[in-house]
């Protein structure tokens, strides 16, 4: 399930991961960058491994009953600081999640990144941190709720 999926670049790179085999759900809020995503992939969803969806992935659950092995979450941020409006029980389909959720920002502000998921992490017993192949970024930044060992796991790129 990739969440957020415009432009649909990381959504084109799970395709090509997924190499023919299996399938992939790309969901966009917005209705016209959703339709831009359909033209994108749309040989790929002719042959029936993609589909994308203009909806909110809060109603995922009532529009697609299905779980999903592995869940990208590029979340809209505001490059500013501020925090994503983020609410992971409501927002994004964690109980139909049986492998991993990637939680993805364009921001470097701790507020956006660390703060969310010391937050994420506090709220829903089912997340934990795994280490990822290659950590090519610095660690993360301890913050409340977020141990020093978490914040390691953490991938940061600086500009």
């Amino acid at each position: 399930l990739d969440c957020c999926a415009a432009p649909g670049g990381k959504t084109r790179q799970i395709l090509a991961k997924l190499n023919g085999s299996g399938f992939l759900l790309s969901v966009e809020k917005s209705k016209s960058r959703a339709k831009k995503l359909q033209t994108l992939l749309k040989n790929e969803i002719e042959s029936g491994i993609v589909e994308v969806l203009a909806c909110d992935a809060r109603d995922l659950k009532k529009k697609f009953g299905r779980n999903f092995d592995r869940i990208l979450v590029d979340a809209p941020c505001s490059g500013l600081g501020l925090r994503p409006r983020l609410n992971v029980p409501k927002s994004v389909p964690v109980e139909s999640l049986q492998q991993c959720v990637v939680f993805s920002t364009c921001s470097v502000t701790i507020a956006e990144n660390e703060q969310n998921v010391s937050w994420l992490l506090q709220n829903d017993s089912r997340l934990v941190l795994e280490k990822q192949n290659p950590h090519i970024g610095d660690v993360g930044v301890t913050v409340e709720g977020l141990t020093r060992e978490n914040a390691d796991l953490l991938q940061r790129f600086h500009v």
